[in-house]
């Protein structure tokens, strides 16, 4: 008998986003200004089991048109837990600065290190009190 297929490469799935600030201050890489740190969070599932050494990559739209993007290394700003193919990842590090917006949609979507995407999940976001 021939050896079995290796199974088809597929993507991860991720579910469950939450966004909240946590009060803690953050410092913008892009400019070095000073924010209200985001934690984003969701829970994944990944066939292939691969997802350590992928990315979590952030796009944020603000209310005026503005945006950016960031990637977090999973593990290191990603904090992955759970096994493999079914866990969570926790980035606490994402810095927002509102300017002149008043809210912010953050969408993510999850790498895989074969380069797999995600599904996309977002969160809309109210500025916090007193962010510049």
């Amino acid at each position: 008998m021939p050896p079995p297929a290796p199974a088809p490469a597929t993507a991860p799935t991720i579910a469950n986003l939450s966004a909240y600030f946590s009060g803690r201050p953050c410092t913008r890489a892009a400019d070095h200004l000073t924010g209200s740190a985001l934690v984003v969070a969701f829970d994944f599932t990944d066939p292939n089991g691969d997802v350590a050494g992928g990315k979590v990559m952030l796009n944020r739209t603000y209310n005026t048109g503005r945006s950016e993007w960031h990637a977090s290394p999973v593990p290191g700003e990603g904090i992955l837990s759970g096994s493999p193919t079914d866990g969570h990842i926790e980035v606490d590090v994402e810095c927002p600065l509102y300017d002149n917006n008043q809210t912010s949609v953050e969408a993510l979507t999850l790498i895989d290190a074969a380069g797999h995407t995600s599904n996309s999940l977002s969160k809309t976001m109210q500025r916090p009190a007193g962010a510049p």
